[in-house]
């Protein structure tokens, strides 16, 4: 059937097509539940100081207290037992003679802290070494706020759950629930 263009009003009068579009979804975010660790003390072992203070600047925004930041092990280790952290997040590769890891095993044989690693290196060798100092993450450098901030919150949880089960763990007080 031919049309005229004059006739297409008449057509769609006696011929109304009802089309319904479903009403919207909102999708709203869910509330940000609040952080269960909001005040912890994180030091920040670095050695590229635009990193150490991009991380740094990272943890305030997201809320953390950071006692401090260092760029090599050797400062590491007298600084984590004079300042006590919640959380030590460490570079694997450093300036000066000791590594991340070696100072990790050397801070943790001595006091009872959490230890993420921050490193650009994921190979067999270096994560093999990574895990005699048994650390409670690892991040692949680069990563993101969203990365960093679950990491250092499930380490507070795990570090807090262990140290409930086991009551003679030296160190830090206990993290609030």
């Amino acid at each position: 059937m031919k049309m005229n263009p004059s006739s297409e009003p008449e057509f769609a009068a006696r011929h109304p097509i009802s089309i319904e579009f479903p009403k919207p979804t909102l999708y709203r975010r869910a509330p940000e539940r609040p952080m269960p660790n909001p005040k912890s003390k994180i030091l920040v072992v670095e050695d590229v100081l635009v990193v150490s203070l991009d991380i740094q600047t990272r943890l305030l925004r997201m809320g953390y207290q950071v006692t401090g930041r260092c760029s090599t092990g050797e400062e590491a280790i007298p600084l984590a037992l004079e300042s006590k952290p919640d959380l030590i997040l460490m570079d694997i590769m450093l300036a000066g003679k000791l590594t991340g890891i070696a100072a990790a095993r050397q801070i943790r044989a001595k006091l009872d802290v959490p230890v993420v690693f921050l490193t650009a290196f994921a190979d067999d060798a270096t994560l093999r070494l990574a895990k005699l100092a048994e650390p409670f993450g690892y991040i692949v450098k680069p990563f993101d706020e969203r990365t960093l901030r679950a990491t250092i919150e499930m380490a507070l949880e795990r570090h807090r759950v262990k140290k409930e089960r086991d009551p003679k763990i030296k160190g830090s007080e206990p993290l609030p629930p």
